[in-house]
């Protein structure tokens, strides 16, 4: 398996590999490197969201830069157990902070469908997508692309815009937590509304 990887660490495609390679290039070390050069806003669309080092990288970002903006849309499989809860939780201190899970009706005989998407938008030109949950065990051989597009980021976001309105598919970790009677959860984060305007912000800085 090869590595590719360009010179600037910020920007190019990052492969973990089954030989020998250079750590700092590794795609969880490449996206905490990237998260913890964010100036102005975050936005996780991602399965998972309990991997404790992803976790640790944004909460100490946030407390550099406490103007930082946050939103994460993850799949309720995030919020399933008390461990998974537990990084979660850790995140809804912030009360600017969006939490967003998706929780879609279950039907008799049928898979719940699962919200699968793998992307991060790091300020207003960011893109980071690959093959990476980021889960509490990433060990697979994934990859994560990065690039810079701030033109593709509005498309992206304008996506997600479209794709919270009005769908209550899509609840708060407060709702979630209620719902399934989770009294380890406390969240004073925006409301999916508020979600939705703060993306449009986020499309039009």
């Amino acid at each position: 398996f090869a590595l590719y990887c360009p010179n600037d660490v910020d920007e190019g495609i990052f492969f973990r590999t089954l030989g020998a390679e250079d750590p700092t290039k590794d795609p969880l070390e490449v996206v905490l490197k990237v998260l913890g050069k964010a100036e102005t806003r975050i936005l996780i669309v991602n399965y998972f969201l309990t991997n404790k080092r992803i976790v640790d990288a944004i909460i100490q970002r946030k407390s550099e830069v406490p103007g930082l903006e946050l939103l994460v849309i993850t799949d309720k499989s995030s919020a399933e157990t008390p461990y998974r809860r537990s990084q979660l939780n850790r995140l809804a201190q912030f009360t600017d902070f969006g939490i967003v899970l998706y929780d879609p009706p279950s039907i008799e005989g049928t898979f719940d469908p699962l919200l699968h998407h793998k992307m991060t938008i790091v300020d207003s030109d960011i893109i980071m997508h690959g093959s990476m949950n980021f889960s509490e065990n990433i060990k697979n051989l994934d990859y994560i692309d990065i690039k810079r597009n701030p033109e593709e980021i509005l498309k992206i976001i304008n996506y997600y815009k479209q794709m919270l309105q009005g769908n209550e598919s899509f609840v708060t970790l407060g709702n979630f937590a209620h719902k399934y009677g989770h009294r380890d959860i406390s969240y004073n984060g925006y409301k999916v509304g508020h979600v939705v305007s703060k993306l449009f912000t986020f499309a039009h800085k």
